[in-house]
């Protein structure tokens, strides 16, 4: 009896350590402040190609340029310059960029963020992930939103049933239902949190996170902001097109709209 007691305690224990290498990972990277815009650095990462038609934004002319030093007033008693009130408001990550009819009317930042210098764009991916999606559709490499996705990736369904009634639309629409904290405090205190949403930030594969993820509501049933939503997205698109994330990217978004720069 002891030494099945034993046993459990020690296999408790490496699943709890294996849950938390992700934790780790990302204290090590990141620190407990969690990621910074060049969070990128860090990881593991593919390349989007610019093409060779790439298209810039030139300054405007004196006569439009909108000055940091400019007055403004804001609510009933607010006032002060337009730099000053743009660092107060976003703090460390003090960057704005206003382009009016093509050109570059207003461009402040602060260091260690230059311009010309790549950032992470964290969430902006979503909006660029349901894009693809959309164009995967119009191709003809998915059917349907409407089709499960279980159609696209069937071992889905080997770990949990519901998957079954999973359709691409309430992925798009953030409606899985995942039982998935979107929590990022990177403490060891959280760390039974936020291993999940770790693991899909600084693992090594997030399509390992499906073999053991639960649903907390049925698919359809309520809207919640959720991660792992978009990234089940993109794992659909890669296996329907037979392309990388990136490749089709590059492909079919960044080249066609002359990006500046790879990413």
């Amino acid at each position: 009896m002891k030494k099945k007691n034993v046993t459990l305690i020690i296999v408790f224990m490496a699943a709890s350590l294996l849950n938390s290498c992700s934790v780790l990972r990302g204290l090590s990277l990141d620190g407990p402040s969690g990621p910074d815009m060049y969070e990128y650095k860090k990881l593991d990462r593919d390349t989007i190609f610019k093409g060779t038609d790439t298209f810039h934004f030139p300054p405007a002319s004196s006569g439009r340029w909108i000055k940091g030093s400019q007055h403004l007033k804001y609510g009933k008693h607010g006032e002060g310059r337009l730099d000053s009130l743009i660092a107060k408001w976003f703090g460390k990550d003090c960057q704005l960029l206003i382009v009016h009819n093509d050109s570059i009317v207003y461009d402040q930042w602060v260091e260690p963020y230059y311009p010309g210098e790549n950032s992470t764009v964290f969430s902006v991916t979503k909006s660029l992930t349901s894009l693809l999606c959309g164009i995967a559709v119009d191709e003809g490499y998915i059917r349907s939103v409407d089709d499960s996705v279980t159609d696209y990736l069937p071992e889905l369904a080997q770990y949990n049933p519901t998957f079954s009634k999973l359709r691409i639309i309430h992925l798009l629409n953030m409606q899985a239902g995942f039982s998935f904290d979107e929590h990022y405090s990177l403490s060891l205190k959280d760390a039974t949190k936020i291993f999940k949403i770790a693991r899909l930030q600084y693992g090594s594969d997030f399509t390992k996170l499906f073999r053991h993820i639960k649903f907390k509501n049925q698919p359809g049933e309520k809207y919640e902001y959720n991660s792992l939503t978009a990234a089940l997205l993109s794992w659909i698109i890669e296996h329907a097109t037979g392309k990388t994330y990136a490749e089709y990217m590059t492909e079919k978004i960044w080249q066609p709209l002359g990006m500046e720069h790879d990413a």
